[in-house]
């Protein structure tokens, strides 16, 4: 998984942050990549996921676009 783009954006008016990012595909790297987005709530003393998808066949469940993003941002 290689990602291109990743924007996170903590919204004014809420607490929390939501990270887009685009992917390319796993092997077809010359389509247009996926996009995902991720949403975290509030911070207490782990961060907690909310929400995500991705416009991948496998996007309403944790594939690994969503995965290597997380990843990505953690290292």
């Amino acid at each position: 998984m290689s990602c291109c783009f990743v924007s996170v954006r903590n919204p004014s008016n809420q607490v929390g942050c939501i990270i887009f990012s685009s992917c390319f595909r796993s092997m077809k790297k010359n389509e247009e990549p996926h996009s995902s987005l991720i949403s975290f709530g509030p911070q207490r003393d782990v961060p907690e996921i909310q929400s995500f998808c991705c416009s991948c066949a496998a996007g309403k469940g944790l594939c690994h676009h969503t995965t290597g993003v997380l990843y990505t941002l953690s290292h």
